[in-house]
């Protein structure tokens, strides 16, 4: 017993842990240094969610490299005949091109944006429909494809100058600066055409159908990119009801129907470009 300590008392019942003075710093102090360890918190979450980004990134790249050469796009050279340039993969160049698409889509959009989740689920499209390689791994959140990288590249696009974000009645954009559109014309001006159709087509949309649409999209394509053969209405509609998230359950079927027969019309199909949704868990 005298081995535990001169600070340890045996047999100790409650009347005497009642007895037991225990010293806590001020309130006000309580508070600060919660304040404190929240920050730091949030600090270290927004770091592990960018390394976390960066992985995701490579990863997409790595398999994208296999992809090529295994198709033929890209040729195997003799290293004993010429000497081969191997690119290094940048992420600050991937978020640029995030960045830049982000600015387009705010700025051809105009007043019609009905904020983040309107500008992310637009995004998710055009990335998936076009195949642009954006390098975001997009969740499947309660409101469809997500990933919280949209809060940085909006700050980053209001930190450089080039917009401003409006919270005061609305949550809104404002282009103040136009000069990014030599950024954006260099990353994608082959694409500018069907970039504007499809963000025309969804800039006018409530947000809830944006999200509608965005959603029906990446089930139906993850299936594809799965190889799944005759995909049917059903297996889409039963993957959103069934395998997001709970809250979309609760849409009737008959309005996933009605907006799966509008994209079809408008020839809103999948080709099984872009990158597989995931749970927000995994």
């Amino acid at each position: 017993f005298y081995g535990m300590g001169a600070g340890v008392r045996q047999g100790l019942n409650w009347d005497g842990v009642k007895l037991l003075k225990i010293v806590l710093p001020p309130v006000e102090e309580q508070i600060e240094i919660t304040d404190y360890l929240e920050k730091q918190v949030n600090i270290f979450d927004t770091l592990i969610a960018k390394k976390e980004q960066i992985v995701t990134e490579l990863e997409s790249y790595k398999k994208s490299l296999i992809y090529e050469y295994v198709t033929g796009k890209r040729e195997v050279c003799d290293m004993n005949e010429k000497e081969e340039i191997i690119t290094i993969f940048d992420p600050q160049a991937t978020r640029i091109m995030q960045e830049a698409l982000a600015y387009k889509v705010i700025r051809h959009s105009g007043d019609n944006l009905k904020g983040r989740i309107h500008l992310m689920k637009i995004i998710y499209m055009l990335d998936s429909m076009l195949g642009l390689d954006l390098g975001i791994n997009y969740l499947r959140y309660t409101r469809g494809p997500y990933n919280p990288i949209i809060e940085s590249i909006e700050k980053n696009l209001s930190d450089k100058g080039i917009i401003s974000i409006n919270t005061a009645k609305k949550y809104s954009y404002t282009v103040i600066d136009d000069s990014f559109d030599i950024k954006y014309n260099e990353l994608f001006a082959k694409h500018n055409s069907e970039i504007e159709k499809i963000i025309d087509y969804m800039k006018r949309m409530k947000s809830s159908r944006a999200e509608k649409i965005a959603t029906l999209y990446a089930a139906w394509n993850d299936m594809i990119i799965d190889g799944v053969q005759n995909i049917t209405d059903k297996m889409i509609i039963d993957d959103v009801m069934n395998n997001w998230t709970e809250n979309k359950a609760k849409t009737d079927l008959s309005t996933w129907q009605h907006i799966l027969n509008e994209m079809k019309d408008k020839k809103i199909i999948p080709r099984g470009y872009g990158k597989h949704t995931s749970r927000k868990s995994e």
